[in-house]
């Protein structure tokens, strides 16, 4: 049987994100510190805007898509 609390990495972030968005300065200028602040912050983010509506979403897509296999 499958583990079923076994994570599967989703995304992260990085400094290149930040300056793409607000330029290379302000992305040199974060700490490592500040970079796991964001993360945590963004992670929060995207499980109270939208990650279980996704979630259902893609599940009902995938099995869809292996009904047709």
């Amino acid at each position: 049987m499958a583990n079923m609390g076994k994570g599967f990495k989703i995304t992260s972030v990085a400094r290149d994100d930040i300056a793409d968005r607000f330029g290379i300065k302000i992305a040199e200028s974060f700490t490592d510190e500040e970079m796991v602040r964001l993360a945590d912050k963004m992670a929060n983010a995207y499980l109270e805007n939208g990650f279980w509506i996704d979630l259902e979403v893609i599940v009902e897509y995938l099995l869809e898509e292996r009904k047709g296999k």
